[in-house]
């Protein structure tokens, strides 16, 4: 459900490159080391070649 709206509201793109192929659902978190939370802010589209840069640290994304 979450993934099919994230899909839907950035038009079936990538977030990152705007690219329509093989989209993965990411989800967006905002950390505060000091206080020790975690909030979570948002699942956005990623290509699995944006999404993988992600995870590998060559890559960040803002969230909107």
């Amino acid at each position: 459900m979450e993934k099919e709206k994230c899909y839907k509201k950035n038009n079936y793109l990538c977030y990152a490159c705007c690219s329509d192929k093989f989209l993965e659902a990411h989800e967006v978190y905002k950390y505060d080391y000091k206080k020790g939370e975690v909030k979570f802010l948002e699942v956005i589209p990623l290509c699995h070649k944006c999404h993988m840069f992600i995870h590998s640290g060559y890559l960040t994304v803002c969230p909107k």
